[in-house]
């Protein structure tokens, strides 16, 4: 543990799993920053779970845990779920309903996600994530495609918007050549 120079206490922590903390005393991940940011890594293929498990369930029982950090977070469904041990086919240490999101069921089979990286305003909400998965999600903790931005703002592009393929716009409205209203 590192001390700052004026003796106020602990500003970074290295756990002996080898995370380093700034700003907390329990870092997640190998880089956590306590109201910032956290980071981690990607396996190279997502598990599923081989067990159903409920919505108090404190471990999650998976095809394979190999790629996964030590500890970490967890995307199953819509919930968000931290975690802060492994075994080759279990997640432990399970805390149900991170990140705002709501402790729930989930069937033998689901798609087992995980955070490379948060961007949290507070340790209960997140302003960005991305999930090994390779989805990206702005104001949502559970994008569903490679971007989904959940505002009840607006979203500005500078310069052009190219759409390729179908596109839906629901509830669109247009003033002066520009598409407005829509979600």
């Amino acid at each position: 543990n590192i001390n700052d120079t004026f003796g106020s206490g602990e500003v970074m922590r290295i756990t002996n799993a080898g995370n380093v903390g700034i700003g907390t005393t329990g870092p997640l991940e190998k880089l956590e920053i306590t109201g910032g940011l956290r980071l981690g890594q990607a396996p190279t293929t997502l598990s599923t779970t081989t067990v159903a498990m409920t919505s108090t369930t404190t471990t999650a029982t998976v095809a394979s845990t190999s790629g996964y950090p030590s500890a970490g977070t967890l995307l199953i469904d819509s919930e968000a779920i931290t975690y802060t041990g492994v075994t080759a086919t279990t997640f432990t240490g399970l805390t149900r309903g991170a990140l705002g999101t709501t402790a729930a069921t989930h069937t033998t089979g689901d798609n087992v996600n995980n955070y490379l990286f948060t961007a949290l305003t507070t340790a209960a909400t997140p302003k960005m994530v991305i999930t090994g998965g390779g989805y990206v999600g702005i104001g949502t903790t559970t994008p569903s495609s490679l971007l989904s931005v959940h505002s009840s703002g607006n979203v500005y592009f500078g310069g052009n918007l190219t759409v390729s393929g179908n596109s839906i716009f629901n509830n669109a409205s247009t003033t002066d050549s520009t598409l407005t209203n829509f979600w």
